[in-house]
């Protein structure tokens, strides 16, 4: 896509309208670019005021100032993409350009091309970026939300160990303690990882006899402790990042 085509729906200022369109442009502005094009095809087939058809003229001229050879000049320095553009737009026209409004404009313009017939080829290779853009974007987001359901279930497990840890710090009875462990369990999902997890929670409560005469205390209580942080800290190792710390699990 020819850049010199481009600026059209780029260039800052209002473009002046034929009186015949003014009752058409009432209401909500329309993009300058759907601006251009509109008087664009008006010109061609009706009347225009002189001082409109200078407008269009202007602008038209004011486009040739943004070369594409001057950005790619600028491409070749390795700076990013966005900056070469920015600072080719402020050479040519002493304007800023932001990126929002570049983004609308880009579209606006290409809803203007034709979707059937000929259409020029950096098209194609325009929406074939934006499919692989979006596509990007979505899997992006998708990590993300795994990322944060992941966060949470870790974060509620480190609550209720570290709520058992310091409501017991010196004993705790058999029930109390196989409680903690079944809201431990409601917390997993069917990953491998807390399938990994059930096991060892399976084998706390063998190993402590959790469920033989529930009401007595835990013996070697000490020792009891340190096996649900163990379980917190193999959660964490499970769902880390390794270029990430996510910090402490409560």
């Amino acid at each position: 896509m020819k850049l010199t085509r481009l600026h059209v729906a780029f260039r800052t200022g209002r473009a002046a309208e034929p009186a015949h369109c003014a009752s058409s442009c009432k209401g909500t502005p329309k993009p300058i670019g759907a601006r251009v094009a509109h008087l664009r095809r008006t010109s061609r087939t009706t009347t225009v005021d002189p001082s409109a058809r200078a407008s269009i003229r202007q602008g038209l001229e004011d486009a040739a100032k943004l070369k594409e050879t001057g950005l790619k000049t600028r491409l070749d320095s390795g700076r990013p993409l966005w900056d070469c553009l920015k600072d080719s737009f402020a050479e040519a026209f002493d304007a800023n350009i932001d990126k929002v409004g570049f983004a609308r404009e880009v579209v606006s313009h290409l809803n203007d091309i034709p979707r059937d017939g000929r259409r020029p080829a950096e098209v194609k290779t325009l929406e074939d970026n934006f499919i692989a853009l979006l596509s990007d974007l979505t899997d992006l987001l998708e990590d993300a939300a795994v990322s944060e359901t992941q966060r949470r279930r870790e974060k509620r497990m480190g609550r209720i160990v570290r709520g058992f840890l310091d409501d017991y710090q010196d004993g705790a009875s058999r029930t109390v303690a196989d409680s903690r462990l079944r809201e431990i369990e409601s917390s997993l999902d069917d990953s491998a990882a807390h399938d990994d997890l059930r096991i060892k929670i399976a084998a706390l409560r063998r190993d402590f006899s959790l469920r033989t005469d529930p009401t007595r205390t835990i013996s070697d209580f000490p020792t009891f402790r340190q096996r649900p942080e163990d379980l917190t800290r193999q959660e964490r190792l499970a769902n880390q990042d390794p270029d990430i710390d996510i910090g402490p699990g409560y």
